[in-house]
This record gives C-alpha cells, structure tokens and sequence, in this order.
C-alpha cells in the first residue's frame, strides 16, 4: 500500500465514521463498529506501525477515533513508532 493510499483511506474512514456518530441511534453506531469499524481500523493501523508513511491529519483521526472507540490500548497505540530527531 502506498503512502497517498493508506492516508485516502483513513479520511474515508473517519468521514463514514463521523457520520456515524452523529446518527441517534446508538445500536446503529455499534452495530456499524463492530462490522465494519474495527476491521477497517486494525488493517489501516497494521499496514504503518511505525508511523512511515502517515501524515499529521492521518495520524490525528486515527488517535480520535481509537480514543473513542478504544480499539486499541492507549498505552499500545503505535508504541513501535520511529522517531527521526
């Protein structure tokens, strides 16, 4: 997957999921999490560990939709990140 890739598809991913939240119906929203969400968020999460090829806003929806859904421990997420100093 290459880089411009893996970032179109985390802003399609949080744009169907901010629609999503805004729904009322909250069986609607889990159900929706739970069949599709988290499967689409561990394959974009799996495919950059190491924070190579995501950009700032990519990595941001990422942080804001595993902080609401907690799909990941906080204390795990992208704890094999590199650095550059």
């Amino acid at each position: 997957m290459t880089k411009a890739e893996l970032n179109r598809d985390i802003k399609r991913l949080f744009k169907i999921y901010t629609i999503h939240c805004a729904t009322d119906d909250a069986n609607t929203f889990f159900s929706w999490v739970e069949r599709y969400g988290k499967k689409e968020f561990m394959r974009l999460y799996d495919a950059d560990k190491e924070l190579t090829l995501l950009n700032k806003n990519s990595i941001l929806m990422l942080m804001k939709m595993n902080r609401h859904l907690t799909i990941i421990p906080l204390h795990l997420f992208f704890i094999n990140a590199k650095l550059e100093c």
